[in-house]
């Protein structure tokens, strides 16, 4: 009897120690598609937003470089009005 108690015993654990490394496999499988999901939508989040802000930076400086023109015409305009 004792000989089957252990024979049943080492069973066990072997079928135990299966389905833990099968569990273990298939969280680490899941984690590793999860985490390389959210790393692709994190990637394409930033992407648009900067993308935003630099076209918002485009549109300003763009806006800056126009005043300017109108404020260097506009003096140099003024001088050769002065000098005739």
């Amino acid at each position: 009897m004792k000989r089957l108690n252990i024979r049943l015993k080492s069973k066990f654990m072997l079928v135990f120690c299966s389905l833990m490394l099968l569990s273990v496999a298939t969280v680490l499988t899941t984690s590793v598609y999860v985490f390389h999901r959210y790393e692709k939508e994190l990637y394409r989040d930033t992407s648009l937003v900067l993308n935003m802000s630099v076209d918002s930076i485009e549109q300003k400086l763009s806006a800056v470089d126009t005043a300017s023109n109108y404020v260097v015409m506009g003096n140099a305009v003024q001088e050769m009005g002065c000098n005739s």
